[in-house]
């Protein structure tokens, strides 16, 4: 039996915000992002964005952060409003190889803070019984579209 590797899944944008956000969001809704809003009792939005996650953690921060420096002024205004902005990297975690080996470029880092997000690390347990898990970075697998 094969064991079940340790994979890089993709990066979620995460953005907490009291501000308006309709612009951001419509700036980010195309064929290659799906977009989950929960409205918090707190007075908060909490915006999702599942973007395509490409081959690296690396490559896809960076795609993200040139289309932040690339907004309108609008757009922009609610980005930088939110009150947290924060580029997840989910991790399938498997039971091979004994150890996994992940880089983040200052080329990454750089333009991460420029726009004014932080980094966080989401893993994700390998299942009890073995089976395939459902691709937990992408939610189109079950909610079936944009909330």
């Amino acid at each position: 039996m094969e064991k079940p590797e340790t994979t890089y899944i993709t990066v979620d944008i995460d953005v907490r915000t009291d501000a308006p956000f309709a612009a951001l969001v419509a700036a980010f809704d195309s064929d290659d992002t799906y977009i989950h809003v929960t409205e918090q009792k707190d007075g908060f939005s909490h915006l999702l964005f599942y973007v395509d996650g490409g081959v690296c953690a690396d490559h896809c921060i960076r795609r993200v952060c040139e289309r932040v420096l690339a907004l309108r002024p609008d757009e922009r205004h609610q980005w930088d409003a939110a009150k947290q902005r924060e580029f997840f990297i989910g991790y399938q975690v498997g039971t091979a190889p004994s150890n996994y080996y992940d880089h983040l470029s200052a080329d990454t880092i750089e333009p991460a803070k420029a726009v004014g997000a932080g980094v966080g690390i989401a893993i994700y347990p390998p299942s009890k019984d073995g089976a395939e898990q459902i691709d937990v970075a992408d939610p189109r697998q079950s909610s079936g579209g944009k909330s």
